[in-house]
C-alpha cells in the first residue's frame, strides 16, 4: 500500500514540476520568438506540455494502459528530436561566430 502512495505522490510532483517547466519554456519562447533558438524552445515547450499530459494520464489511469505507453514512447522520441535540434542550432551559432557573421 505504501508503494502506491509514494508512486502517486511522485507522479503528482511530476505533474506540478512539468507544468512549471512548461510555463517557464513559454516565457523563454516569448523572449526568443524571432531567433533561431526560438524554434528549439518552441519544440521544448511542446515536449514539456506532452510530458505533463502523459504524467496526468498516468495519475488518472494506470501505467499499464497501452495509450499511455505509446504516448510515452512518442514523447521520448520528440524529446530526442528537440535535443538534436538544440545541438544543431548551437553548432551553427558557433560556426557563424567563428566566421565573424552575425546570426
Amino acid at each position: 500500500m505504501h508503494d502506491c502512495v509514494v508512486y502517486e505522490a511522485s507522479v503528482l510532483f511530476a505533474v506540478v514540476t512539468g507544468t512549471s517547466a512548461t510555463l517557464l519554456s513559454l516565457l523563454l519562447w516569448s523572449v526568443f520568438r524571432r531567433s533561431p533558438i526560438g524554434k528549439a524552445v518552441f519544440g521544448l515547450l511542446v515536449v514539456m506540455s506532452l510530458f505533463t499530459v502523459q504524467n496526468a494520464l498516468v495519475l488518472l489511469f494506470s501505467c499499464d494502459v497501452l495509450f499511455v505507453r505509446l504516448l510515452k514512447s512518442g514523447i521520448n522520441t520528440a524529446a530526442l528530436a528537440v535535443v538534436i535540434l538544440l545541438l544543431v542550432t548551437t553548432h551553427t551559432f558557433e560556426i557563424d561566430s567563428l566566421r565573424g557573421e552575425r546570426p
